[in-house]
Formats: structure tokens, sequence, C-alpha cells
């Protein structure tokens, strides 16, 4: 669950850090963007828990939590197609 991305990991604060560990542990990553990504990693077994712990960290500014997941290695955004095969 994605929770935020910055240029300046400084400026997700520690407000929202707080905020956000109480949901989940809070990890940061940065990728060859060199954007820093703070994420809410629990190993979210289901699609549904998953969009229950995301509407659980909109509630939270920055309220722009979204599901990502890991495929072969790979971190993804759940796309239709994606979804159409996890949902059945």
């Amino acid at each position: 669950m994605q929770v935020g991305a910055y240029e300046n990991p400084n400026n997700f604060g520690r407000v929202c850090k707080k905020h956000f560990e109480k949901l989940d542990k809070l990890e940061n990553l940065k990728l060859e963007d060199n954007l820093t990504r703070f994420n809410l990693f629990s190993g979210i077994p289901t699609y549904t828990q998953a969009i229950i712990k995301r509407d659980e960290a909109r509630q939270l500014d920055p309220r722009d939590a979204f599901v990502t997941i890991y495929f072969k290695g790979q971190r993804m955004l759940i796309s239709k197609e994606i979804l159409k095969v996890l949902v059945n």
C-alpha cells in the first residue's frame, strides 16, 4: 500500500509517519526515478483486505493511498486486467 512518493523524503514529515505507523509498519523505498515511496507493509493476503487497508489509510493525510503488488519480484500497480484475475 503506497501512501506517499516524494523527491525529498523529508516532505513526508514526522507527523505523517506517526499517523501511518499506527496502521502498519511503514517502509520507504527509493526507486530508479529517485522518488522515495512510503509504503505500508504487512503482506496483505487478499485484494479485499488490501482495499480495506487502503480505505483506512485514505482517512489520513496525504489521502492518496493506493494498492501495489509484487509479482515475480517486480512492483506493479493493479490494472483492470490484473484485478480481473485476482477477483476470479
